[in-house]
């Protein structure tokens, strides 16, 4: 095993992971929106999409990657005046990245530092109101409903105006869920199957669309992570079910040329 790896030791390897995360961002950063002229916020989706799971297998290795994927997220999301700052350096080396990350904690943006753009004020918006980033079709909207109903994802049947309501984040009130691991697992084989955002859970969480199947509060983010974990812990056949009906949801998108 290398003791160095970008200039650190082993005893710094929770850093070392982020400065990778940083440096990867940052590659990406100049090859898309500066190289291709890609739009900022689907460079940030791409990127937040594609770097979501970790080889690690152990549970401190899963933490630190979850740990520096979210700080990459705010990094990306909220800190756009210091992306734009450091990545658009052709090089970004390690005592760039220091600066940056010490930057990152130790400040805030300027008030007006984002309005004077449209991108910018698109960036604040996605940030207070983030979304799915779905685009389901009516067939998808139908076998969603069906699928909510026959595996009961809620206390009451919902209609097809629900759902679309739901996945667009613009729900009168929230829908109350009637088993919180059903919930948890549907929207995670969303995920998998690349149908809706990898920020679900936060998504849910900061729309506030669905109510604790035992009690009249929000499903925040930490609830559906530990609902999603007891599910994945159940082989029952309602979430064999699930998973068939996504696959079909699935194999029905629209491909466009």
């Amino acid at each position: 095993m290398r003791q160095h790896e970008f200039g650190l030791d082993k005893s710094n390897k929770e850093r070392d992971g982020l400065w990778m995360f940083y440096k990867t961002a940052h590659e990406l950063y100049q090859s898309e929106v500066v190289g291709d002229g890609k739009l900022y916020n689907r460079y940030v989706s791409d990127f937040l999409n594609s770097h979501t799971y970790t080889d690690r297998v152990d549970a401190a290795g899963m933490n630190e990657h979850k740990k520096n994927f979210h700080i990459m997220e705010e990094l990306l999301t909220v800190r756009q005046d210091l992306v734009q700052r450091y990545f658009a350096k052709k090089n970004l080396c390690y005592s760039d990245y220091l600066v940056m990350h010490h930057e990152f904690n130790t400040t805030q943006q300027s008030p007006n530092s984002e309005k004077s753009t449209a991108l910018g004020s698109f960036l604040a918006i996605s940030a207070s109101n983030p979304d799915f980033q779905c685009c389901f079709n009516s067939v998808q909207i139908s076998l969603i409903t069906n699928i909510a109903n026959q595996v009961h994802l809620f206390s009451s049947d919902v209609l097809e105006a629900e759902v679309k309501a739901l996945f667009a984040c613009c729900l009168e009130h929230p829908l109350k869920s009637a088993c919180n691991r059903r919930i948890a697992f549907f929207f995670d084989a969303l995920c998998k199957y690349k149908l809706i955002s990898t920020r679900w859970q936060h998504i849910i969480d900061k729309n506030g669309l669905i109510l604790s199947s035992a009690k009249n509060i929000l499903l925040n983010s930490s609830k559906l992570s530990t609902a999603l974990n007891e599910a994945k812990q159940n082989d029952g056949c309602v979430y064999r079910t699930i998973e068939l009906r996504v696959q079909e949801i699935s194999a029905n998108r629209e491909f466009k040329k």
